[in-house]
């Protein structure tokens, strides 16, 4: 069998732009900076992801990437998830956050080198069985209530039938309000607050917001990984957490207290497809929800 030696582990910053709405989105340039990596054995390549979400910079974790590489580079390539933890190991004492996030971008280039040597479809190595997934319409920031209402009837007006924004938490409120007026309870509607909130303005805002059927409150609560005041809000309204879990017994934890009613693990952050593999079976073992968090792309 032909020996495959890693060659080269090279980021890649990239800038695909996102469609300009009508009105114009806040975050415009933010969410168009891409970094991607690539992981080349025997002139077959794989490409990875990370989303670079610290500092808003690409090139900070780019930087990390490169000093994975002396590590990676001219070693035999094995399963992905060996090297994830012998990269877990090596990070081992500060090792989340951006090292992660890096992490996540290698080891999802690994499976897909792995694809690829094999020759076959990724999504037949992890057992694919759904040909189509549900998506939504994940709107940027706007200036006032008014522009991002606009923009959910112009968004809905594609087909979309579900809507996520990203209003302040100073506004978040009347937006609901204008697009349950403008479109009625025919779409669902999601907010995503960023942690913005401590839990007492969270718990008033739950059941402030509660009438309006929110399908989700994501990430109301500031740390995101505050479990037990999660749970207090999620028992208010379905909260949607995990973009911001960079550990797989994270998960765990939120599992055991059913402290969310959707679980969002972001392949680009957690740690790529190794970890990302291990979540799932978790929730669909405890019949939990999965809603991925994918970052934005259109």
């Amino acid at each position: 069998m032909e020996s495959h030696i890693i060659s080269d582990v090279i980021p890649i910053i990239s800038s695909i732009p996102l469609n300009e709405t009508i009105p114009k989105q806040e975050w415009l340039d933010e969410w168009s900076k891409q970094l991607f990596v690539k992981i080349c054995s025997n002139h077959t390549c794989g490409w990875g992801e990370i989303l670079s979400a610290a500092f808003n910079s690409p090139n900070f974790y780019a930087d990390i990437v490169r000093r994975f590489e002396p590590f990676l580079k001219n070693i035999e390539f094995t399963e992905p998830n060996i090297i994830w933890e012998k990269l877990r190991k090596l990070t081992f004492s500060g090792g989340y956050g951006p090292i992660i996030g890096a992490i996540s971008g290698i080891d999802i280039a690994l499976w897909d080198l792995k694809a690829r040597i094999s020759n076959v479809y990724l999504g037949d190595i992890l057992g694919k069985n759904e040909n189509s997934v549900i998506r939504y319409a994940s709107l940027s920031r706007y200036a006032n209530p008014d522009k991002v209402s606009k923009a959910s009837i112009n968004i809905s007006k594609m087909g979309f039938e579900m809507i996520k924004l990203h209003q302040t938490k100073d506004d978040t409120l009347e937006s609901v309000k204008k697009i349950r007026e403008k479109l009625g309870y025919s779409i669902d509607l999601m907010v995503d607050m960023n942690c913005s909130m401590k839990l007492e303005e969270a718990i008033q805002f739950a059941n402030s917001v509660q009438k309006y059927e929110l399908k989700w409150l994501e990430e109301p609560i500031w740390p995101p990984d505050d479990l037990a005041s999660l749970k207090k809000v999620n028992d208010i309204i379905p909260v949607a957490a995990g973009e911001n879990f960079f550990s797989y017994y994270t998960f765990e934890k939120a599992v055991q207290m059913d402290a969310l009613t959707y679980f969002q693990p972001d392949v680009t952050k957690i740690g790529g497809l190794t970890p990302t593999l291990k979540i799932i079976d978790l929730l669909k073992k405890n019949n939990k929800k999965l809603a991925f968090h994918n970052r934005p792309h259109n």
